[in-house]
């Protein structure tokens, strides 16, 4: 293994000039460690593929500042580090692919990288934090490393990037910035996450992407875009912190979802229209996704405009285990078919729902709380045994008005109220188990009821009589109509 330095001795600027290099008359061979130092500042063309060098460095104040241009026409391969040293003033222009099995490291407010139209791998840690110019160009950015950390700022940003599955990637400056296609594979822990303008932004969750400072995952439309699309199978974790969708330009602005896309938000999840009265519109009815929600739905809007939901196929799914409120009130647009499936936590709505169906599988050992609000279906409403509302004596249906527009099945309710509440529905209507409902008026449809307790204030609800059957009559018939004996 050797160590070549750069000189141009030969003065024709060419990586594959073995004469431009100290090892004279080799240029780098497979294992060499590679040095561009102020022995000679002169720009150097990478006219060939390179060998596997060990690793490459740019110098700066240690080695000797290199304040010329690296142009990497042809690719770069490395099995270990690329580090571009602090105090350097130097380019590394790279048109080509770069393959960096170790660290990349980039010191130097005073260096610039322009990273092209290639693909840039890397199987280490990122460190960029410090660099003077980073130019994402149209390059693809693929991380593969695992337990690797990531440092850099949200400016340094990146065309397309790439966290391949089996990486995973954090740091105390873990911050990403993008333009164009942002893939999580592997698993990534950001301190900070941003849409940058100039491309067509998108981003695929496969793995987890996880926020540990607030409002992290930040997927804010820039004000030069108009749409991004969200997909993928994965996770986007922001427990404890939150998922923003929003819209602050001047432009109205389109999110879609991929074909295939189930996605699980854990955190809050908040949707942003500010600044300007323009809109931010969910268009969900092209490729029907499958959305998760494990936390607050929340809703923000300044400055006029509207967010919008168009709605698609899926469901919408409503399964943390802490307590939930959530706001899907869209002016009137209609939501997928909606569940809540929880273990624990309770559920509260903070605004009118208006879904395709509505189905509550369980509360687990939380429960739910319509909060005063108007709930409309197109079809369905159903509650199974294991869906409870606001505990045992709450009035927690007070003022709620339920508009149903299919069939409605109830299973052991307590539904508990002193003040009137609606319950109106097209289709059939049972109430099965041991429920109780209070001050309830039944539009439509009357409520089956039998075996439950009539609390009363009820209308229009249909509780039964209860009838005792004597199995056994013990005697003779006499006559017409006439028997001699007893019952038994």
């Amino acid at each position: 293994m050797a160590a070549p330095d750069w000189t141009n001795a030969n003065g024709t600027n060419l990586w594959s000039d073995g004469l431009n290099w100290s090892t004279t008359p080799t240029k780098p061979q497979a294992g060499d460690t590679v040095t561009f130092t102020n022995t000679s500042v002169a720009n150097c063309t990478v006219d060939e593929v390179t060998a596997e060098i060990a690793s490459l460095t740019i110098g700066g104040t240690a080695s000797g500042d290199y304040s010329g241009t690296i142009t990497g026409s042809n690719k770069i391969q490395m099995t270990g580090n690329l580090l571009i040293e602090a105090g350097n003033t130097g380019t590394l222009d790279q048109n080509a692919d770069i393959d960096i099995d170790g660290n990349l490291t980039a010191t130097s407010s005073g260096t610039t990288v322009q990273l092209g139209s290639g693909t840039w791998r890397l199987g280490g840690s990122l460190s960029i934090r410090t660099i003077g110019t980073w130019t994402a160009e149209t390059s693809t950015f693929i991380a593969t490393g695992a337990s690797k950390s990531w440092a850099a700022n949200s400016l340094e940003t990146f065309w397309n990037l790439t966290f391949q599955a089996g990486s995973s990637y954090s740091g105390a400056f873990a911050r990403v910035g993008w333009r164009n296609d942002f893939v999580v594979d592997g698993n990534i822990t950001l301190k900070g996450c941003t849409i940058r303008s100039g491309g067509t932004p998108t981003i695929t969750v496969d793995g987890t992407l996880t926020a540990t400072t607030a409002e992290d995952i930040g997927l804010v439309i820039p004000s030069t875009q108009t749409t991004l699309e969200i997909g993928g199978t994965g996770t986007f974790d922001a427990t404890g912190f939150e998922t923003t969708i929003g819209n602050n330009g001047n432009n109205n602005v389109v999110v879609t979802f991929a074909a295939g896309t189930a996605l699980t938000f854990k955190g809050a999840f908040a949707l942003s229209r500010t600044t300007f009265a323009t809109s931010l519109t969910f268009a969900n009815n092209t490729n029907n996704p499958d959305l998760a929600f494990c936390g607050d739905i929340t809703q923000n809007i300044t400055g006029g405009g509207t967010i919008n939901w168009t709605k698609g196929s899926g469901n919408v799914v409503v399964n943390g285990t802490a307590n939930q409120t959530i706001d899907l009130d869209f002016s009137g647009d209609i939501v997928e078919a909606f569940e809540v499936d929880k273990t624990a936590g309770d559920v509260t709505l903070s605004g009118p729902l208006d879904v395709v169906s509505f189905t509550g599988t369980s509360t687990g050992t939380g429960d739910f709380d319509p909060n005063g609000q108007t709930i409309t279906t197109t079809g369905l409403c159903d509650w199974a045994a294991a869906f409870t509302f606001d505990g045992i004596g709450v009035d927690v249906m007070n003022g709620s008005d339920w508009q149903i527009g299919g069939n409605f099945t109830a299973d052991g309710q307590d539904l508990a109220a002193t003040v009137g509440w609606d319950l109106d529905v097209t289709g059939t209507a049972v109430a099965s188990g041991a429920g109780d409902v209070d001050d309830c008026t039944a539009g439509g449809t009357e409520i089956t009821a039998t075996g439950w307790n009539d609390g009363g204030g009820n209308t229009n609800w249909n509780f039964g009589v209860a009838v005792a059957i004597m199995n056994q009559f013990q005697g003779s018939n006499v006559g017409a109509d006439l028997f001699n004996g007893s019952l038994i």
